[in-house]
């Protein structure tokens, strides 16, 4: 289950409270971001893609550096990629998220 996704209308968001400590450095309590489809399973995706985006985000704030334990995203991409024919509308769907 994904914690961070919201539904407006027919459109999913990301929305996260920020970590109380950095709240001043944001300006705000949470973070709200449109993730441009209405598709339950790739909202999940972004939404995650999104969230680990934060979490690495909050942490390098905080002070405290993640440790890569696998893969990078870009390359996990590319793999997606060669994996099959996309649809170009897909493609760029999932290289939005990744940038």
């Amino acid at each position: 289950m994904c914690t961070h996704l919201t539904k407006r209308g027919s459109h999913y968001y990301f929305r996260r409270r920020i970590p109380l400590a950095l709240i001043p450095h944001f300006q705000r309590a949470e973070i709200v971001k449109a993730l441009g489809t209405s598709n339950r399973s790739e909202a999940e995706r972004l939404a995650w893609l999104e969230g680990c985006r934060w979490d690495n985000e909050f942490a390098c704030l905080q002070g405290e550096a993640i440790q890569a334990t696998g893969p990078k995203l870009t390359d996990l991409y590319q793999q997606w990629l060669s994996s099959g024919e996309k649809a170009p509308k897909t493609r760029n769907l999932y290289l939005r998220a990744l940038e």
